[in-house]
């Protein structure tokens, strides 16, 4: 009997080894697919990342272009800038010279209106002055002292 009991407890010490080796691989099995999935998850990640590094790559690489095409525009316009204005017409009255350039409806008027008859410069913003050279702004108003205050009744200017 002895020997019985032990063949028994030998047999269910077996068979409860074998039980946790088929639970021991299953579990094995279950991580591997679990991992494998994972892993499947991580390289599809990296590969989107991946792409969306070529795209910010790329357009890095072209705000770079568009930086230095801009930073080429500002030298140019730097060099524009520095570079003398010249005037069209140079009009010697009085012993003094009026030098005036209208390109693009730009005046550069060096003469003075002469404010001592301030009841003539009324008189004309009455006669003279209309809605248009309001609404042009400050072109407007400087073309009207350029048609009006600089210049006398013959277009010579005073």
């Amino acid at each position: 009997m002895c020997i019985c009991k032990r063949e028994n407890k030998i047999e269910d010490l077996l068979k409860e080894i074998e039980d946790l080796k088929i639970n021991h691989d299953k579990e094995i099995e279950d991580l591997k697919i679990k991992h494998t999935k994972e892993i499947e998850d991580l390289k599809i990640n990296t590969k989107i990342l991946e792409k969306e590094n070529v795209k910010l790559q790329l357009n890095i690489a072209e705000l770079n272009g568009a930086l230095n095409i801009a930073n080429k525009a500002s030298d140019c316009v730097y060099e524009i800038a520095k570079q003398p204005k010249s005037s069209n017409n140079i009009t010697t009255t009085n012993s003094s010279t009026r030098n005036t350039s209208n390109n693009n409806k730009t005046l550069n008027i060096t003469t003075a209106i002469d404010f001592n008859d301030l009841d003539r410069i009324r008189e004309i913003i009455a006669e003279k002055f209309n809605i248009s050279y309001f609404l042009d702004g400050q072109k407007g108003i400087a073309q009207f002292a350029f048609d009006n205050l600089l210049r006398d009744e013959n277009g010579n200017y005073k």
